[in-house]
């Protein structure tokens, strides 16, 4: 049988015939064995409720005649039971039938035969209804927990900076250091070093608070100068402002920097100087693009005129370095007669010299006409071994030579053919200009000369060089000629002279002498 969700369970002997199944009371139920009653032949039903922590509460009882039709019943208030009230049950089936209701404070129990109970709730001396409260206080308390245990603490483990305090009951705790966090003061242990610190601090001292830092400083450094720093004091700031004294910070003031460098800014922004080294001889500081820094000056950095003549070494200035020419096979120097810049002084003509004429120097021919043209004597080692005379031809200097032929005598009239013993090898190059043919006695002589290499030795009549203008002698004892029509007068250096005699008379021993122009 069961009501409001709980079990009713017979704890001693089966159940009697009052029906519970209406009966709401909270906890479990239980019904005692039938015992007598207060008439003759009746027998008591006890209904006991058993709340959640197993505490035996007896609430109501039934007495019901066994030989009549009257029914008992009373209730347990928690303190003393009602009076037994007689049901007449005659007539009817003998039975009530019990109900509940119920709140969070109260339960009635309701009789559809009688008087309905309510039970009130239990108070610290009586039992009854647990009420919702009750319930809720009871639900938090802990299977075992003990009422009222005391706890006892001790001091455990500690030293300069913590300590700990034990407890018999539940978990210890460390005391930290008092500390300043994130700017909020915390609470905490005295260490050993703040002990000390305290120690130090006369009875009596005042906190010397910022305020009286600074008004004291200020006094010292109002308007005052320390050194070479001139300090200005603010009290309403407050602040300090102080001012280095021009030219106070010397050399031995400045931080120390690498050998060899200056203190400076290298790069095209504000900021921090730093040393600026010359890593190599030679170099100076100026400044390339968007930095200073030492190196090499390039063009752009000299100014137009900047250089003197003084300025520039000695012997220093390399060919290399001076303007090319404009024209070739020319000298550098200053033509005119005044001083200003150099220029090319050309020489266009073969054989000229340079020499100073009038106003101006240049290339061209010597004049000897001309006083100091040459000066001292001219010594025959200074020239090849030449023979013949300086002469003036066309205004330029020539050297002239002769290149005399004897033809030996024989004792009888010179024979035609050639001329045994006298081929000529000539030295040096040369122009025939002109020839002289001189005979021993008058009569009549023509000589031809043929000229070839050394290589194409000898030379043969189709060398001839006279073509048809040979040195002559025409009934005469001398011939000359200096117009040499048809001739191949240019000799080289190495060249063979041969001479042949085409026709003779009479004249029987002669001497040729060739005219020529030394040209190397």
């Amino acid at each position: 049988m069961s009501a409001g969700g709980h079990v009713l369970r017979n704890r001693i002997g089966p159940r009697v015939g009052t029906d519970l199944d209406n009966l709401i009371i909270p906890g479990d139920y239980a019904i005692d064995t039938p015992i007598n009653g207060p008439g003759s032949n009746t027998l008591i039903v006890s209904v006991r409720v058993y709340d959640p922590v197993g505490v035996d509460r007896l609430v109501f009882q039934s007495a019901v005649s066994l030989t009549g039709d009257n029914e008992f019943h009373r209730f347990y208030n928690g303190t003393i039971w009602s009076a037994w009230v007689e049901t007449d049950t005659s007539g009817g089936s003998g039975f009530t039938n019990l109900a509940m209701s119920r709140d969070s404070d109260s339960v009635t129990i309701e009789s559809d035969t009688g008087d309905d109970a309510e039970i009130p709730p239990a108070d610290t001396n009586n039992a009854g209804v647990m009420t919702a409260d009750m319930f809720d206080k009871l639900a938090g308390i802990e299977a075992g927990a003990e009422v009222n245990i005391g706890t006892d603490l001790a001091i455990g483990t500690h030293d300069d900076v913590s300590l700990e305090i034990e407890s018999s009951t539940g978990n210890d705790i460390v005391l930290p250091a008092a500390t300043l966090v994130a700017g909020t003061n915390k609470a905490g242990l005295f260490t050993s070093a703040e002990k000390t610190k305290l120690a130090g601090i006369a009875t009596g001292a005042t906190v010397y608070t910022d305020e009286m830092a600074q008004d004291a400083v200020g006094g010292i450094l109002d308007n005052g100068t320390v050194g070479d720093i001139v300090f200005t004091y603010n009290d309403g700031g407050p602040s300090i402002s102080a001012v280095i004294e021009n030219a106070a910070v010397t050399y031995a003031k400045f931080q120390d920097v690498t050998a060899l460098s200056v203190v400076g800014r290298s790069a095209n922004t504000d900021g921090v100087s730093a040393a600026i080294t010359a890593a190599s001889d030679d170099l100076v500081l100026r400044r390339s693009g968007t930095s200073i820094g030492f190196g090499t000056i390039v063009a752009g950095g000299i100014a137009s005129n900047a250089v003197t003549t003084a300025k520039i070494l000695d012997a220093n200035v390399t060919y290399a370095k001076i303007q090319n020419a404009v024209t070739g096979m020319s000298v550098v120097g200053r033509a005119a007669n005044s001083a200003g810049v150099n220029a090319d002084i050309d020489a266009t003509v073969d054989h000229t010299v340079l020499r100073r004429s009038g106003t101006s120097v240049g290339f061209g021919a010597i004049d000897l006409s001309q006083n100091n043209a040459i000066t001292g004597q001219l010594r025959g080692s200074s020239f090849p071994a030449l023979t013949g005379a300086v002469v003036s031809a066309g205004a330029t200097l020539a050297t002239t030579a002769t290149i005399d032929l004897v033809i030996p005598m024989g004792g009888t009239a010179l024979a035609t053919g050639i001329i045994a013993g006298v081929d000529v090898h000539c030295d040096f190059a040369f122009t025939i200009v002109q020839w002289t043919l001189l005979g021993n006695a008058s009569g009549s002589l023509v000589i031809d000369i043929w000229k070839d290499t050394y290589a194409n030795f000898p030379p043969t009549v189709a060398d001839t060089i006279t073509a048809s203008a040979k040195p002559t002698i025409s009934t005469a004892t001398k011939g000359q000629s200096s117009t040499l029509t048809g001739w191949t007068t240019s000799v080289a250096v190495g060249d063979i002279l041969r001479f042949n005699v085409d026709s003779v008379t009479t004249i029987v021993a002669a001497t040729l002498i060739l005219k020529v122009t030394k040209t190397s």
